[in-house]
């Protein structure tokens, strides 16, 4: 808590990129102020101070209520204090739980319009417009933060380290400003507000008439980007309007358009179409058509359809003399024949001809004649007389013997079929254990916290844990370079070294969440993450409190475990197979910081630590401590809650996956 004469400090509000934030009474007459204490290494810069009083004057001829202005810049002790009237409301980060219809967005996006519209007016850019600092409230946005972002030429982020914020123009970065940086700002925050994902940049689809507008307000040239806060206005009720004509069709169904008039393809009504059939069609009185035996045979051209030296003709003569062909072989070899079981059949020779039993027959006359055929057998089935050798099958009797011989053969399939189930079945749920995971099973519950820590570790907690699978070693810079150059991953704020073994850093939360979703896996929850850590006893290597052996710490200048001559970084793991031989999972503690699924709360206790929840809190928390932390915290209790779109050069993360 902080001390500043004339105000009594209630409790604290938040912490931002600027400083920590404070509800604060004046004693004189009890009105309530949010007091921001401007971190320590912005406040010692030169003409910060004055630079603020400037804002605050400016802020006097404010006319929206929208944005909340700077009262008054006070000085006490060396340190830098802003007083802001005190707004109740919650951040816009918190409440934002699912994506905005089109109305809500409108009212949000006119709000905040109106309110960067008016600090323009006064010259004033606004310099940190993100959802942390817009404020939900009974009566209309509010937004604060105004004016200490700016006024400095580098942006800090929390623990002092250089950072930049998803939500800020590219140039601001380089320490240049103007009001095309709050558009670039308003743009990613209404992205924010349409997708409900953190950050600007998000997929929209081509047909979303918003996109362009988003995209153009956070184009990286800033000259591209709307001219000013009334041409963006413009622009998102264009995009608005037709994002509800799109909206309206896909309700309706398809729009069908025509290039020109159609003629009518419909009769008119009460008029039934007519069609002009012939009373008979018989084929055989039709003149002009062969018919009869002669048909195919070259006939007097008067009387023939076709010349006679036609080459259809031709063709039609052929097929037929081939159809008769073979007739004529089938009919040679006797291998079967059919006929309707007629009367004149009844005084076949036969012995004890009885429908469905078969019989031998000798000379069979079908024209009245004697000729000689070979002995057949005969079989009467369903009114019909089935004739053919001895030795020969009916045809189509193929196809009954298929049928017999896989019934037969039914319960060999269905063995083989309900093998080859099973087998697919274990493919499928056999335990999917990559070399480059560790199994990490608690025989029982996982004492979480520090009774004696840190307040935010305090009182400690014994949490069952189920059993889950945990990287060995921290994503490496080759692997999310890999997972970029498939375009899953979005760059990091910083260059990556060329070190492929390194583990990746300046990526944020929201970054490493993308990331282990890209390889199918997960960040690890808090409890998960301490339970890995305390595997071996209190630390993941056992009782003994950590060394430089142990740990990769205390390498900044000064530090226990420094190296002269040795610049203070992070180093890599072994080798994948080397690593997979030791069973070990290596640099829990120590060698970079890293992000769990987890959102921050100021206590640790029973019902913490597990996976977060969108939308509840806009922290996250980060464990281990790094290759410059103090010992006190390199330990598994230890650990910061830091915004998901934080990212710092000693910052990486792991992955998990369920068991």
């Amino acid at each position: 808590m902080i001390d500043l004469p004339g105000f009594t400090i209630e409790e604290p509000l938040g912490r931002g990129r600027t400083g920590s934030v404070y509800q604060a009474r004046r004693d004189e007459d009890s009105v309530l102020f949010a007091v921001r204490h401007v971190a320590g290494n912005l406040s010692l810069r030169a003409g910060v101070a004055d630079s603020l009083r400037e804002f605050a004057a400016a802020c006097a001829s404010l006319r929206s209520p929208v944005a909340v202005p700077v009262s008054e810049v006070l000085e006490h002790d060396g340190e830098l204090y802003v007083l802001e009237p005190f707004v109740r409301g919650t951040s816009l980060a918190m409440t934002l739980g699912t994506p905005m219809e089109d109305e809500p967005l409108r009212r949000l996006a006119h709000d905040l319009f109106d309110a960067v519209a008016d600090l323009h007016r006064q010259r004033v850019v606004h310099g940190d417009i993100r959802p942390g600092n817009i404020l939900v409230t009974d009566h209309g946005p509010r937004l604060v933060g105004a004016g200490v972002a700016l006024r400095t030429q580098q942006r800090s982020g929390q623990g002092g380290f250089l950072m930049r914020d998803p939500y800020d123009a590219l140039e601001l970065s380089q320490g240049q400003s103007s009001h095309l940086s709050d558009i670039f700002a308003l743009g990613a925050v209404l992205m924010y507000a349409v997708t409900g994902e953190e950050g600007p940049y998000h997929f929209m689809t081509e047909t979303d008439g918003l996109r362009d507008v988003f995209f153009k307000a956070m184009e990286a040239e800033p000259r591209a980007r709307h001219a000013n806060i009334e041409a963006f206005r413009g622009a998102l009720e264009h995009g608005l309007k037709r994002r509800g004509l799109l909206r309206s069709r896909e309700s309706t169904g398809p729009v069908i358009t025509s290039w020109g008039p159609s003629a009518p393809n419909t009769p008119k009504s009460g008029i039934e179409p007519q069609f002009d059939f012939p009373e008979e069609d018989d084929l055989a009185t039709r003149e002009g058509i062969p018919v009869g035996p002669d048909f195919g045979k070259p006939q007097n051209p008067g009387n023939s359809a076709f010349p006679v030296d036609s080459p259809t003709l031709r063709a039609i003569q052929a097929e037929m003399e081939r159809g008769r062909e073979r007739a004529r072989e089938i009919e040679s070899k006797g291998k079967m024949f059919a006929a309707s079981a007629r009367g004149d059949y009844a005084d076949l020779p036969t012995r004890d001809v009885s429908p469905d039993a078969r019989h031998a027959v000798d000379p069979l006359t079908a024209d009245g004649g004697d000729s000689a055929r070979p002995l057949v057998d005969v079989a009467v089935e369903h009114n019909m007389v089935q004739a053919r050798l001895p030795g020969t099958k009916p045809r189509g009797e193929w196809i009954n013997e298929l049928i017999d011989l896989l019934q037969a053969c039914r319960r060999v399939i269905g063995a083989v079929v309900a093998g080859g189930l099973v087998l697919l079945m274990l493919v499928l749920l056999w335990p999917d254990r990559p070399a480059e995971m560790a199994v990490v099973e608690p025989s029982g519950p996982v004492a979480v916290g520090d009774p004696g820590g840190q307040r935010d570790e305090r009182p400690g907690a014994s949490m069952n844990v189920a059993g889950f699978l945990l990287d060995r070693a921290e994503v490496t810079v080759g692997q999310y370079r890999a997972c970029m150059r498939t375009q899953g991953c979005s760059p990091p704020s910083a260059d990556l070294p060329n070190d492929d073994a390194l583990p990746v850093t300046t990526v944020s939360w929201i970054q490493a969440q993308a990331y282990c979703k890209s390889v199918g896996k997960r960040l690890p929850t808090e409890n998960e993450w301490e339970a890995a850590a305390r595997s071996g006893g209190r630390y993941p290597w056992g009782d003994e409190p950590p060394s430089c052996t142990r740990a990769h710490y205390g390498h900044r200048v000064g530090g226990p475990c420094a190296e002269e001559g040795v610049d203070a970084g992070p180093v890599a793991a072994p080798g994948g197979e080397e690593l997979a031989s030791t069973g070990q999972v290596v640099h829990l503690l120590g060698n970079v910081w890293e992000f769990v699924d987890t959102d921050y709360e100021p206590t640790r206790g029973p019902g913490t630590g597990e996976a977060s929840v969108p939308g509840q809190s806009t922290l996250r928390v980060i464990k281990g401590g790094a290759y410059g932390s103090e010992v006190d915290t390199v330990n598994p209790g230890g650990r910061i809650g830091v915004r998901s779109d934080y990212w710092a050069p000693d910052v990486g993360f792991r992955c998990a996956k369920d068991d």
